[in-house]
């Protein structure tokens, strides 16, 4: 523990203690973790949240989990590890997150943590214990969890069940999915809420191997335009407009880990298909591989029926033109939307709050949906770029998605 006298947010203990980050940074740095696998950067905590996003096994969970076991260590702080549903969350899952943290050398970094009082972390009922193995029994245990599992889906449940007054450190992890529950992010941050109460003093790292450009948590966090600008290694700070600051990273491979990957990749990876990009850390984004527009001869005919129609997803807009030609007959051509015509037909995700827009694909007995759907089933859909493409699919699903709701 820290030998400090305690300071706190407004000098009261309510509003929660303020960490010396340097403190809880340095001891990280004395475990002296493998230069081969991502390690977090100090300047993470001048934000109070952290997105970090890579290609997976790069080491991003466990060296977060062993900063927050370091905060722990010097300030008996408490780990709120966050997934999107409980059906994630299985047993096999749990010994596979702390299985590095347990594993490297004998238990090293926690037998240092705990000054050799335990030398393992062990999992029970949504919940993971300190505690020391002899022989293969637990012959001790902590009797207080230094990491607590929650999931968002039962957020409303833990309003009455969950008081962590020390819950200062949160980790929500694999926080990109591909299904997304309705008001998923709202329901994180009731969440959150419940657990932080009225305190300053907690940080939020939200963890993802990114596989979707196009996860509304990016539109939620308002950040979606900075993450997209950012290439392999970069970092960013910025502020929402109403002042929530977010530190963002697209986190590298280090250096060192780079050349047996490489040669890993050489024996069992080197295809050329490009959706294992994502898989082999050359790809950061698993984008769908769309047909593209093509260009045509001044002698092929081509008549443009529609050229009105758009979604707007997240506040990303694309145009729809239904469009005959001999090459393909009736097909969609889906381009940047420019400036959104008077007589636009806007498709949205979200209620209408304009005469132009049209809730999902407008509903079972339109008939554009049925147009749309058809188009899409015979393969007649083509794109300016596979990014436009993947917005375009992730449109399509949600809309599909919520249209099986009962109450629509």
């Amino acid at each position: 523990m820290i030998n400090e006298k305690p300071k706190y947010y407004f000098n009261k203990e309510e509003y929660g203690r303020i960490y010396n980050w340097n403190s809880i940074f340095s001891l990280f740095d004395s475990l002296k973790t493998p230069d081969t696998v991502w390690k977090p950067r100090r300047e993470i905590l001048n934000s109070k949240y952290g997105v970090l996003i890579s290609s997976r096994s790069i080491g991003k969970t466990s060296n977060v989990l062993l900063l927050g076991l370091c905060q722990r260590a010097l300030y008996n702080t408490q780990i709120v590890y966050i997934r999107s549903t409980e059906n994630e969350f299985t047993p096999t899952e749990a010994k596979k997150l702390v299985s590095v943290i347990n594993e490297y050398e004998g238990g090293r970094y926690i037998k240092q943590l705990t000054k050799e009082k335990y030398n393992c972390i062990i999992y029970k009922a949504r919940a993971f214990y300190y505690a020391l193995i002899e022989e293969g029994q637990v012959v001790a245990k902590d009797s207080e969890e230094c990491i607590k599992v929650l999931t968002v889906d039962r957020w409303d449940d833990y309003k009455s069940s969950v008081n962590m007054p020390r819950g200062d450190f949160f980790l929500f992890d694999e926080f990109i999915r591909t299904r997304y529950q309705p008001d998923e992010f709202i329901k994180f941050c009731d969440l959150f809420k419940t657990v932080a109460r009225e305190r300053m003093s907690p940080v939020i790292f939200m963890l993802a191997n990114g596989i979707s450009l196009t996860s509304p948590y990016y539109s939620e966090l308002e950040i979606k335009s900075y993450l997209r600008a950012l290439k392999d290694g970069q970092h960013i700070s910025v502020s929402t407009e109403d002042g929530t600051r977010i530190y963002i990273e697209r986190c590298a491979v280090p250096p060192k880990a780079k050349e047996k990957r490489a040669f890993f990749n050489s024996l069992f990876l080197g295809f050329k298909n490009p959706k294992l990009g994502a898989i082999t850390g050359g790809q950061l984004w698993a984008l769908p591989n769309v047909p593209h527009l093509y260009s045509r001869a001044e002698s092929e005919r081509v008549d443009y029926i529609c050229r009105q129609i758009y979604i707007d997803y997240e506040g990303e807009y694309l145009r729809l033109d239904i469009v005959d030609d001999d090459r393909n007959g009736v097909h969609l051509e889906v381009v940047p939307a420019g400036t959104l015509k008077e007589d636009a037909v806007i498709l949205t995700l979200n209620p209408p709050s304009d005469p132009r827009e049209i809730y999902l694909l407008g509903g079972r007995r339109r008939k554009l949906r049925r147009v749309i759907l058809d188009i899409i089933s015979e393969g007649k859909v083509f794109f300016a770029t596979n990014e436009q493409g993947a917005v375009f699919k992730s449109y399509i699903e949600r809309a599909l998605d919520k249209e099986s709701d009962p109450l629509i």
